[in-house]
């Protein structure tokens, strides 16, 4: 199964209003019919009718000059792949993987310990400072689903994770 999520279109998904330059709005990933769907929002229609969202973030469009290379806050991608941690759907897996890697590398999460169970491998993951140990699969990813992986995030977040091996 191949994700396709769009850029943002700044374009409120609710009110259909074109955001402008520097304008803060709410961008959402939904999961419906088996796939994530990015959405975003003005302020007002996020506030007034917020959805049913599986993750969402606040952002800004930004300037028509601005590189498009955009770093995202390590904040929003723990938050997500701690939404993860319950699924056991094999694209959500690949999808906690990778960022449990991304995670590991900003060094958000340590690495605790592995293991092996069941002739699958598992990270044993904990936030600094946190009482809370998290057990990720390795879904041993061919090369081409860590790529439509990347290739997902990088749209979903408009940034560069091209460094995630």
């Amino acid at each position: 199964m191949e994700w396709n999520i769009a850029k943002s279109q700044y374009v409120c998904s609710a009110c259909e209003k074109e955001l402008s330059e520097l304008e803060k709005y709410t961008s959402a990933l939904l999961f419906e019919e088996d796939t994530f769907l990015r959405r975003d929002y003005c302020l007002p229609c996020w506030e007034s009718n917020t959805p049913d969202a599986f993750s969402f973030w606040r952002t800004e469009v930004p300037k028509k000059e601005e590189d498009r290379k955009r770093m995202v806050d390590a904040h929003v991608l723990l938050e997500l792949f701690r939404r993860l941690d319950t699924e056991t759907d094999r694209h959500k897996l690949n999808f906690q993987f990778l960022l449990g890697l991304i995670l590991l590398r900003k060094k958000v999460l340590r690495l605790a310990n592995t293991h092996f169970q069941n002739g699958s491998e598992y990270l044993i993951l904990t936030v600094p400072k946190e009482d809370r140990t998290y057990e990720v699969v390795n879904p041993r990813m061919t090369d081409e689903e860590t790529e439509t992986v990347r290739t997902q995030l990088a749209q979903v977040f408009e940034a560069d994770f091209s460094a995630v091996e």
